[in-house]
């Protein structure tokens, strides 16, 4: 990726986003601002990518629909695959080379069902969906900053939703994938595909292949924790505006 394609392309829309919400903000801003003009077109371009972010999410969950719904034959990536053959064929000749193989493979199958479909689009939107919902909560904080309050009660619930979000995007997403290839496999013949007939040894696709990454669960709970903050933020500022 060329540094012209990131200009135009990244940098470009985010800048001129940043200058419109600057705008925007500075005219709702409260009475008695304290952001300095460098802080505002900070947390302007802060909430400028975020606003392309979640474009580029919702983008994402319509191209994505086409291809996997429209597209046939259907190429599946990512198949769990094992062989003890020696691959890649240019490694033969290597003397420090002791052993290799193929750990996944790509097919490319006619006719595939609608449910395996749903299942491999459910891999691909789940990770937009968790984008958008974060995107969401960095551009309302960032315009919540420019109108010098930040603890609004919207906030905390967004950032519960983006919480859950990454959860259910970053675990769901998993299990979809699995699933979605194990249904192809299925599709295709298990005994076909595994190599596991009673005659031939054992090699060929995986039937069920899941390891799960935990990590979403961690990022989870911390944007959780960062929601109860804001929370807390919002029952406080409650209460100063009623003392004054």
């Amino acid at each position: 990726m060329s540094w012209e394609y990131l200009l135009l392309f990244v940098a470009l829309p985010i800048v001129i986003v940043a200058v419109i919400v600057a705008t925007l903000a500075s005219r709702r801003r409260a009475p008695a601002g304290r952001l300095t003009r460098f802080e505002s077109f900070a947390t302007s371009l802060v909430g400028a990518g975020a606003m392309l972010a979640a474009l580029l999410s919702a983008v994402s969950l319509v191209s994505n629909a086409v291809v996997t719904f429209t597209y046939d034959p259907s190429i599946v990536t990512d198949m769990p695959y094992t062989s003890g053959e020696l691959a890649p064929p240019v490694l033969d000749g290597s003397d420090v080379v002791i052993a290799s193989g193929f750990s996944s493979a790509w097919i490319e199958v006619a006719g595939l069902p609608m449910s395996s479909r749903w299942l491999f689009y459910i891999e691909l939107a789940l990770p937009s969906l968790a984008t958008f919902a974060i995107s969401a909560a960095v551009w309302w904080l960032a315009l919540a900053l420019l109108r010098e309050r930040p603890f609004t009660r919207a906030l905390p619930n967004l950032l519960g939703i983006a919480a859950i979000s990454i959860m259910v995007g970053g675990m769901g997403s998993q299990l979809a994938g699995a699933f979605a290839r194990t249904s192809v496999v299925e599709y295709l013949g298990v005994q076909q595909l595994t190599g596991h007939d009673g005659v031939n040894p054992p090699g060929g696709f995986a039937y069920l292949a899941l390891n799960l990454d935990a990590s979403p669960i961690g990022w989870a709970l911390s944007l959780a924790l960062v929601a109860a903050a804001f929370q807390i933020g919002v029952r406080l500022q409650r209460e100063t505006d009623l003392l004054v």
